[in-house]
């Protein structure tokens, strides 16, 4: 399994040209920046900055431009977002069902890595932990 960062698309398909020979159902691409998933969740970013936000746009989140991200979590924060502080806050509320519907390869890598902890475990898992607290709740 191979996890790909993606900065942009011009770099994106200079990688995608190196990997031509290698199996693309293993690997998987990750959003220009983790916020793109908080863009998922309508609810989470209305109750964390307590505004009405209208139409976010695209609702497939992998696919807006990280500067796009940057600038509505911006205007939703009175133009002043912080990963740090907002971020933390936003993984703790943000629904993983939704963020899994609204990025098609953050789904694909998951249910590969349930796939595969399911046929190699006979136990059952825990109780799902909260996105913040890690990300395995994205597996349920």
């Amino acid at each position: 399994m191979l996890l790909l960062d993606w900065e942009d698309t011009g770099e994106a398909q200079v990688r995608k040209k190196n990997l031509e020979g290698c199996d693309q159902d293993s690997i998987f691409w990750m959003v220009q920046i983790m916020e793109s998933w908080f863009l998922a969740d309508a609810r989470a970013l209305m109750a964390l900055f307590k505004t009405n936000f209208g139409d976010l746009g695209n609702p497939n989140v992998e696919e807006i431009p990280k500067a796009d991200v940057l600038a509505r979590l911006n205007k939703l924060a009175g133009g002043d977002y912080h990963k740090i502080s907002h971020g933390a806050k936003l993984l703790a509320l943000i629904d993983p069902a939704k963020v899994r519907k609204a990025a098609p390869n953050c789904d694909r890598m998951f249910s590969v890595i349930l796939a595969g902890l399911s046929r190699r475990c006979s136990q059952s898992y825990p109780p799902p932990y909260t996105f913040a607290r890690f990300m395995p709740s994205f597996l349920l």
